[in-house]
């Protein structure tokens, strides 16, 4: 398990509490230690649904309450540091003892995001009186201090990222590379580009370096491109198709639109899923293709082919079934007509009794109907071939 890195702890709030005590007077932008975040109706000092995202705090200079202390009693005493959200489009919500922003509007309280002491989209708490014996801060009470990483910054970039190793990254084709920017490879300078990671896998022993997303490897991404081309290497590519040849992801450097998963589940609640291409639609897999359907399914085109040949085209043709069957009935018809003239007529007339011709073509009739009534059987009742 990789080191929590943290940036001389402690020190980041030292010039915030010598300032405090004059900027506190002013009563308009002052810090406060966050110690309780109402989160739902089952959290201390819950009143109604507008007190969610409520905190409680205390100034820099003084210790947080412990987290088993906090009760509704406790908190009434608190209720003149207390602070609302300032942004209704975003919640984000401050952990136990990060530093916040406070502002006093009409003799209400509100908070901005947490003070940014630490570089760190995890957290950025600075504990006073919340820490276990080994040393870890409480977070709160589900969250585990780990190692979160921030986005690598670019030139013009614009990155939001999360707590848990989620973000997105709003950027652009740049001329250099410096820690591998892996897709400023093609395109002009300019050229913008959209990631949306949740779950970044970073290197081991990266002593805390801000982290550069890797398709490949992160659990689960989305990929907004103009000209650039993205280095992904599917398990399998589509580029074993020998007729359409597509060109794989990795060289194509027009605007395209990336998914990459484990698993990717496409569901329409209510009406169709339409996949439409100005070229070629191509599915691989390493194993099936399973198509499935409570009613029908359509094979629409001038021409079908199954398989290839040779990185060819086929070149069979398939039979239309009921065409098949009714030429086969025909050459039933007639050998079993050819069977009985013929041993009508070494039986008749001129011709000679030939026990051994009789009895083959008693043997012939006998099989031709036979197999007159398996045609019949061998129709498909689910597969249709138009003519």
């Amino acid at each position: 398990m990789s080191t929590i890195v943290r940036i001389n702890p402690g020190a980041q709030t030292q010039h915030i509490n010598s300032s405090y005590s004059n900027t506190n007077k002013n009563a308009e932008n002052i810090y406060g230690r966050v110690f309780h975040v109402v989160r739902n109706d089952k959290d201390y000092g819950y009143s109604d649904w507008t007190s969610i995202g409520k905190i409680y705090y205390v100034p820099v200079n003084q210790l947080t309450p412990k987290k088993e202390e906090i009760n509704d009693v406790l908190l009434s005493q608190y209720e003149d540091t207390s602070a609302f959200p300032l942004l209704p489009y975003i919640t984000f919500f401050p952990k136990q003892e990060e530093l916040v922003v406070l502002q006093k509007i009409q003799n209400r309280s509100y908070y901005l995001s947490p003070v940014n002491l630490y570089n760190s989209p995890h957290h950025n708490s600075e504990a006073t009186n919340n820490i276990r014996e080994d040393g870890t801060i409480i977070l709160g009470s589900y969250i585990e201090e780990r190692q979160v990483l921030p986005s690598y910054p670019f030139e013009g970039d614009l990155i939001i990222n999360g707590r848990w190793g989620h973000g997105i990254r709003f950027s652009s084709t740049l001329r250099y590379t410096e820690l591998n920017n892996t897709w400023s490879t093609s395109g002009e300078v300019g050229d913008p580009i959209i990631k949306i990671v949740n779950g970044y896998r970073y290197p081991k022993d990266n002593n805390g370096k801000p982290h550069i997303e890797d398709i490949n490897k992160d659990d689960s991404s989305i990929y907004m491109t103009s000209n650039q081309s993205i280095f992904l290497y599917p398990s399998r590519f589509i580029s074993s198709n020998p007729v359409t040849g597509p060109i794989v992801p990795s060289a194509y450097s027009r605007p395209q639109l990336l998914l990459v998963s484990d698993r990717i589940t496409l569901y329409s609640k209510v009406d169709e899923i339409i996949l439409c291409a100005n070229t070629n639609v191509e599915l691989a897999a390493k194993r099936t293709i399973h198509l499935d359907s409570d009613e029908n399914i359509f094979l629409n085109s001038p021409k079908v082919f199954l398989g290839t040949n040779e990185n060819s085209t086929p070149k069979e043709p398939v039979l239309l079934g009921k065409q098949t069957i009714d030429l086969l009935s025909d050459l039933l018809s007639a050998l079993n007509q050819f069977s009985s003239d013929i041993k009508l007529y070494t039986t008749q007339g001129e011709g000679v009794s030939n026990p051994i011709i009789n009895s083959s073509a008693d043997a012939l009739r006998g099989k031709l109907k036979g197999m007159r009534k398996r045609l019949i059987k061998i129709y498909s009742k689910t597969v249709f071939v138009a003519n």
